[in-house]
């Protein structure tokens, strides 16, 4: 499945996390009605994908436990599929001082705690879903490459075409990701 579960690969360098949108909106929230949202990243870099930013309900001040659904697709420099994952399930729960001024918190996957092996030129395509009725979302994320990350320009990110799922870059609630070099 391409997910570390041990400690072979690290280096000990730091999470870092990778912002891709600097506003978010809560006017009506994000429903999914099915539809997962998704990102391609390509990697300048090798990393491990740890995670993602996942944003809050904004339906409730409280936070509730909720199921978190993704999956993931590792595609070589030629454009050739490497593997495809199945869909993994994580239950979630978090608490409010998790959450930040963006209205989003940072999750491990506890699939692989360790991360997802994603080698140098190869494009890491993300998908998910929550079971939460409606989040916080962003429709921000073109101007992403002029957010201050901590390593500029190691990542590229497109829009996720999928089957019958269209996601761009603009928009989603997908605020960012965990990684970490290798």
């Amino acid at each position: 499945m391409y997910g570390v579960r041990t400690d072979q690969y690290l280096d000990g360098d730091q999470i870092r996390f990778f912002q891709r949108f600097q506003t978010c909106k809560p006017e009506g929230g994000w429903e999914y009605y099915g539809l997962m949202d998704g990102i391609k990243i390509l990697c300048h870099e090798s990393i491990l994908f740890k995670g993602v930013g996942i944003f809050a309900s904004s339906k409730t001040d409280s936070p509730e436990p909720f199921t978190l659904t993704y999956r993931y697709q590792l595609i070589d420099q030629y454009g050739d599929e490497i593997y495809q994952s199945e869909l993994i399930e994580e239950e979630v729960q978090y608490q409010s001082n998790d959450i930040n001024e963006l209205h989003f918190f940072k999750y491990i996957f506890k699939t692989f705690p360790k991360g997802i092996k994603v080698e140098k030129g190869q494009t890491f395509c993300y998908q998910q879903q929550t079971s939460m009725a409606k989040t916080f979302y962003s429709d921000s994320g073109r101007e992403y490459e002029s957010i201050q990350n901590q390593d500029m320009g190691i990542f590229n990110l497109k829009n996720y075409e999928v089957g019958q799922s269209y996601c761009t870059i603009s928009c989603g609630v997908i605020p960012g990701f965990l990684y970490q070099f290798y």
